[in-house]
């Protein structure tokens, strides 16, 4: 068991494996995302920027008015690698109605943006732009959040969890509906 360990860290596909068997684990429906209610929700903390591959810049501050879905990863972190097919599935379903910023935190940036083109995920993918608050993020991997039109947050999970329950659509439908 020690061997094929050691063979699954040294050819990089260790944390594949951990990624594969914490899907599982997520399919059971055991971690779910919880909405704050409003009356509990703070403020998106200001001046969050975050940069896309191919170095635009956008400001959190600007997009007040929109449903944000903001997930903080890693390309090393199993547990972000195993809950990023469902919110791709997420992405394909509501990234019309939602602004979705996946934000790599690997010390090399290139290492994220490759990581989603190879596995040809549809969601888009940012680095920080400016450091990230406390408000925003605690130091673990993954940390998600959904921020509502007001510039609240309405979710902030840390942790890995089922974005693609039925449960969690149906909040994010609320949250982004004109009427929430």
């Amino acid at each position: 068991m020690v061997a094929i360990v050691a063979v699954l860290h040294a050819t990089g596909t260790l944390v594949h494996v951990q990624a594969f068997l914490q899907r599982g684990i997520l399919a059971t429906g055991l971690f779910s995302a919880d909405v704050i209610p409003v009356v509990d929700r703070a403020a998106l903390p200001h001046g969050v920027t975050f940069v896309a591959a191919d170095g635009s810049e956008t400001h959190l501050d600007e997009l007040r008015g929109h449903v944000l879905f903001i997930n903080l990863w890693a390309s090393w972190c199993a547990p972000c690698l195993a809950e990023m097919p469902a919110i791709d599935r997420l992405h394909q379903s509501h990234g019309d109605r939602v602004r979705f910023f996946m934000v790599t935190l690997d010390d090399d940036p290139d290492r994220g943006f490759e990581h989603a083109v190879r596995s040809e995920f549809s969601f888009p993918v940012y680095r920080p732009g400016s450091a990230l608050p406390a408000g925003l993020y605690g130091g673990v991997l993954p940390t998600t959040l959904v921020v509502d039109a007001e510039g609240r947050i309405a979710v902030h999970r840390e942790g890995m969890a089922a974005y693609d329950s039925n449960g969690f659509h149906d909040a994010l439908d609320r949250l982004a509906s004109p009427d929430p």
